[in-house]
């Protein structure tokens, strides 16, 4: 499982996925979410307003 404050770059700001988003007027809201695999269930999330 991958921590979602590992220190890397995030993803989608290396591939540009936010870039046809930034246009918009309206808040954008990221959400990152880990699955725990033993529990079957929701591990951690994180979520950060833009």
């Amino acid at each position: 499982m991958s921590s979602l404050t590992d220190g890397q770059q995030p993803y989608e700001y290396s591939k540009g996925y936010l870039i046809p988003y930034t246009a918009d007027e309206r808040q954008l809201v990221k959400v990152g979410v880990s699955f725990d695999a033993g529990e079957r269930n929701v591990g951690e999330w994180k979520v950060v307003g833009l």
